[in-house]
């Protein structure tokens, strides 16, 4: 059972020179040594110690969109609105938000002028309510200065001069061009097909995902080992949940970015306004970005891990104080049974979520985890009564599963 989230945004409006001058502005404070900033991993995600008029929040680190702060840390702040956006979440969700400067942000003593962030009400969506919150630092200030991400020590790296940062010798090279944010975009290759837009989504918890219109392409140059579909909504954007949709499954013979090829992968292919690269990837390597000449550098860090593509083949959603039935897998233990998208659902393991709080609903976010549990027992609402399930994992997706 996963949900996933994902905080890329996307901004719409007719004057593009104005919003390019917006994300411009701001710069760096020199700093002659290499700061490192700890992290935590929460529900897939980093969320790091931000400083802000003397006082300490948390923030998500996300590559995938711009600056944000909640609306409760603008109003703290007093924030003067610079101009209002229609903006756009990685679900196709749209909203109105207002667009501010903040004089400065610190980060572990690196200190960042005058950046513009969107001001975005940071518990619209349960899910992304669950992390606690107080915005999220994304590539517009990112790109003022060099970061190495070292998912081993927990650990971002903050450096003024590239040379700064110490990189193994063996790694790989990944060119990219950017948005108008900076959020970094990349040259997939899929066997034959191209993705010429994959966005480096630190901010999304998923491996690798594109749009369902490159499964024709795959399909016909012979590169689909191996295949299954969900039906439901899989994940959760800013602004809140996916709409239904089918989405595939597909390990791929061959996927490759810059000097990286990486065989037998998992992609998910959906509905969606965006390719992603997220961080049940980027966690197996040492990741430093070089925004100046455009380029990323990936180095393995031990043995390549995609737990990712295991699954309960089952998604749960909170609809107002229900629990529902939000995904069901092809071939699932879940489908097996009978189970539907729609039903709902009375406990999870021994959380009763029969009138679910936040509380309860970000519990069973963390009870679900893959590699925390091996089962998982349900019991849902039927015809007045309950009834009980017990769900196994379903087995990675392998050549001989076609």
């Amino acid at each position: 059972m996963k949900r996933f989230l994902i905080f890329s945004l996307l901004l719409l409006t007719s004057c593009q020179q104005q919003i390019i001058g917006l994300f411009q502005k701001g710069e760096s404070v020199r700093h002659d040594e290499v700061i490192e900033v700890p992290f935590t991993v929460e529900n897939g995600l980093m969320i790091i110690p931000v400083d802000i008029e003397g006082e300490t929040y948390r923030f998500l680190f996300d590559t995938g969109a711009p600056n944000v702060v909640s609306t409760e840390l603008s109003e703290r702040l007093k924030l003067k609105k610079s101009r209002s956006i229609k903006t756009v979440d990685s679900q196709g969700n749209e909203s109105l938000l207002d667009y501010v400067k903040v004089q400065k942000i610190t980060i572990g003593g690196a200190a960042f002028i005058n950046t513009t962030a969107a001001v975005a009400d940071m518990k619209q969506a349960e899910a992304i309510a669950c992390l606690n919150i107080d915005g999220l630092i994304g590539a517009n200030l990112m790109k003022k200065a060099f970061w190495q991400i070292d998912s081993q020590k927990n650990v971002i790296r903050i450096a003024s001069d590239f040379d700064q940062l110490t990189r193994p010798v063996n790694g790989y090279v990944i060119p990219f061009t950017t948005e108008v944010t900076g959020t970094p975009l990349i040259h997939l290759k899929m066997g034959q097909v191209d993705v010429k837009k994959l966005k480096m989504d630190t901010g999304s918890v998923g491996f690798l995902s594109t749009d369902s219109e490159s499964y024709p392409g795959l399909k016909s140059d012979n590169q689909i080992l191996a295949e299954r579909a969900s039906y439901g909504a899989s994940s959760v954007g800013l602004f809140g949940t996916s709409e239904n949709d089918t989405i595939r499954q597909v390990l791929v013979k061959d996927v490759s970015m810059g000097n990286l090829s990486v065989p037998n992968q998992v992609i998910d292919m959906k509905r969606s306004k965006s390719s992603l690269l997220g961080m049940s990837f980027l966690r197996n390597y040492l990741v430093t970005i070089d925004w100046k000449n455009n380029l990323l550098y990936l180095y393995p860090q031990g043995e390549f891990q995609n737990a990712y593509a295991e699954s309960f083949g089952i998604s749960l959603f909170k609809e107002g104080d229900k629990m529902v039935v939000s995904l069901i897998a092809d071939g699932s233990s879940a489908q097996q049974q009978g189970i539907k998208v729609g039903d709902v659902v009375l406990r999870v393991n021994d959380v009763d979520v029969a009138h679910t709080t936040l509380e309860e609903y970000c519990k069973i976010i963390k009870l679900v985890r893959i590699k925390e549990v091996e089962t998982l027992q349900i019991v849902l609402e039927r015809n007045g009564g309950k009834d009980e399930y017990f769900l196994t994992k379903m087995p990675a997706l392998s050549p001989s599963s076609k």
